[in-house]
């Protein structure tokens, strides 16, 4: 057994991480969870040489037997810690996130995992570009039938449907079910689930709309926000968003979700096709 190596100094961590860019590339970093009850289990494709974790205080005990690590929190480490895992073959950097949960589940992860084609229109800068227009506009109720607005969107998410527009990153997937336009407003139904038994926190909704001639993106005022801020696993998670009437032309809405800890944000492209088509009508009242 092959007990936890931690770096003497940041320093040293910087200079070792160089040191090993240079003589081979390395892979994509890839997050793991650990539990404050359950173990974790990483198994690689070669058998593993050391672990070595950002810290100098020992915050986690690991083991290593071939091909697999199994990582324990000892008392309650830091959110989120840099690791290399180092095999006979690569050197996979890693990102261990803490999370006090109290599954006593055991969780598994595959080094290296699965690679899907990049999302470039799901980056972090795409999420900054998309944070500086959005909060260019004011959101929030400016109308008197607040209270009834908001049941409405409530009792819209109850009604079920078929799943448009699906996206999926971190074992993160959302979609969107239906759309209703009522009173000069767009009721926007999305739905969101996960496999990961760490549950995901939205943080914070952006809505946009995109020009398809002209590729600019402005602002919409997200008016209500409504649904279970938690995505758990094994459970549908609905969203929904109450947004003003727009002339849907060559315009596609764009609904970034933000989730804590989690890079890139989902961002969802609600195109005229998966709209009702009296929702594409422009209003005459």
């Amino acid at each position: 057994m092959n007990g936890i190596r931690t770096m003497n100094k940041p320093a040293n961590w910087l200079i070792l991480l160089a040191m090993l860019g240079s003589r081979q590339v390395l892979a994509q970093a890839d997050t793991i969870f650990v539990t404050g009850n359950a173990a974790t289990l990483i198994t690689c494709k070669h058998p593993v040489k050391a672990v070595q974790i950002e810290s100098e205080h020992p915050w986690f005990v690991t083991q290593i037997v071939g091909k697999v690590i199994m990582i324990r929190a000892a008392g309650i480490p830091p959110i989120l810690l840099n690791a290399l895992v180092v095999t006979t073959k690569q050197v996979y950097p890693i990102v261990i996130m803490y999370n006090a949960a109290t599954s006593t589940g055991t969780l598994q992860y595959r080094i290296p995992g699965r690679r899907k084609p990049p999302n470039h229109a799901c980056t972090e800068s795409s999420w900054q570009e998309l944070l500086a227009v959005a909060d260019k506009i004011t959101n929030g109720f400016n109308r008197s039938d607040t209270a009834g607005v908001a049941r409405i969107a409530a009792n819209f998410l109850n009604e079920s449907g078929k799943l448009h527009c699906k996206v999926k990153q971190h074992k993160i997937s959302a979609g969107f079910v239906r759309g209703m336009k009522l009173n000069g407003l767009f009721y926007l139904h999305l739905q969101m689930a996960g496999k990961s038994v760490i549950p995901a926190e939205i943080e914070a909704v952006r809505v946009l709309q995109l020009d398809v001639s002209t590729k600019t993106k402005d602002g919409v005022p997200l008016m209500l926000r409504t649904g279970n801020p938690l995505v758990i696993k094994g459970r549908k998670t609905a969203l929904g968003l109450v947004i003003p009437a727009l002339p849907l032309g060559e315009v596609i809405i764009l609904v970034a979700i933000k989730l804590r800890n989690i890079t890139p944000p989902l961002i969802v492209k609600i195109r005229r096709k998966n709209l009702p088509p009296y929702m594409l009508q422009p209003d005459f009242s």
